[in-house]
Formats: C-alpha cells, structure tokens, sequence
C-alpha cells in the first residue's frame, strides 16, 4: 500500500467527517428529499467510516497481496460512496431551502392507514386530529389552514370521528402511543422525537412558533416525498 493511497484514503474520510458534522449542524435539512430510501444519522455514519478507516489500515499487516487489495477497494469504495451520498443530498437540500420560501402547501386530509404508517416511521410530518361537530377543532383548523397557506409547512388533518365505531381500537393505541386525549391536538413527529400540543386557548400560538424556532435550526416540516 503506497503512501498516495493513503494519502487519498484520509482525504476522502476527513472530507466526509467535515460534511457530517456541517450537515448535523444542519440538522438534516434535506433528510425529506435524500435519493435514497434510507434513513439514517451522523453518528452511525461515523461509525461506519470508523470502522473502515481501521480495516484499512489494518490492511498494512496483512500478507496476502489479494485480501490487502480487496480489503483497501472496499473501504474506499464505502467511504467514496457516503461522501458523494451526503454531498449530493446536502447540495440538492440547500437548492431546495433556498426556495422554500416561494412554496405553500395545502392542508391535506389522510385515512386510518396513512396516519398509522406516519405514527410508525417519525419521518416528519405534522398531523392535526379533529373531530366532525366539535367548534374548538373548527376554530383550531380555520387557523392552522391559515398558517399553511402563508408558511411553508406541511399539515396532515385526520378527522377521528371516521373510525370511531369500526376502528376505534386502532385509533386509541396511537392516542395511547402519544398521550392524545383529547380534540383538537397537534402531533409533531421529528427524527425519533414526537413534541404534542393539546388543546387550549393558545394552542395554535404555541404550534406555530415552535414550527418558526425549528425552522431557524434548520428544520423544515415539508414533505416532499407526497407531492
């Protein structure tokens, strides 16, 4: 092993080191419009370059000229691709930010079966439940529509009266799940967090500006996936 493939080696790890911790700073801001589909974090991609950075240079050691070569081909190949992977996610992600502003996004209505696919994957998405004949939750919805059509953010509306009769166990383990109980409620569901605001004189107020403060840590509520 040449002291070029070395050198080479370190410079594509330490670059994807540098763009990790840049995108974590970031906080994922174009986790919704990566290519792939895969989810992951910056620390168990540290891990992964960890990993192969050490089978690399224990590669030094080894006698067979073949398992050395394979051995340096795999780990720069892991390394090259997940460099490339987060350069590219992270340059269509900062085109896309840039541009957000300009965009608005409509209410959308969704079944028993895509809320409980949502409550399953924490992919980032908001979900406002309501119920049909309830004047808080026409009220909460008149302003919550308001604020999606003058701020980019996707809302999700699921209307709990529906499956109220055939599904309602279904429906009860996900206000479980959460502690939902009552109408109208807000379900933020960020990467592997869930943030809830239950009904109260000030609950749209207190929606929206959480969505503003995560907004200036980088964090965008707009799924690009459904549209």
């Amino acid at each position: 092993m040449n002291k070029k493939t070395i050198i080479a080696f370190c410079t594509v790890f330490l670059g994807t080191m540098a763009l990790l911790n840049i995108e974590n700073g970031w906080r994922s801001k174009y986790i919704y419009i990566f290519p792939l589909p895969i989810r992951y974090n910056s620390f168990t991609i540290k891990v992964i370059l960890i990993v192969t950075a050490l089978i690399f240079f224990s590669a030094i050691f080894i006698k067979s000229e073949k398992t050395k070569k394979a051995a340096v081909w795999i780990c720069t190949a892991i390394h090259c691709g997940i460099l490339l992977a987060v350069g590219y996610g992270m340059a269509v992600g900062a085109y896309r930010i840039a541009n957000i502003e300009n965009e608005r996004f409509p209410v959308k209505e969704i079944d028993l079966a895509q809320l409980e696919e949502m409550t399953d994957s924490y992919s980032g998405d908001i979900i406002f439940f309501s119920k049909a004949g309830c004047p808080d939750c026409e009220e909460a919805y008149r302003e919550i529509t308001e604020f999606a059509e003058n701020y980019p953010v996707f809302i999700n509306y699921y209307d709990c009266s529906l499956d109220k009769v055939y599904n309602m166990e279904r429906v009860d383990k996900i206000a479980e799940k959460f502690n939902i109980t009552q109408v109208p409620t807000v379900l933020v569901l960020e990467w592997e967090k869930a943030t809830v605001f239950e009904y109260s004189p000030n609950m749209v107020k207190d929606f929206c500006d959480y969505i503003y403060s995560e907004a200036e840590n980088g964090f965008y509520f707009t799924d690009y996936k459904t549209r």
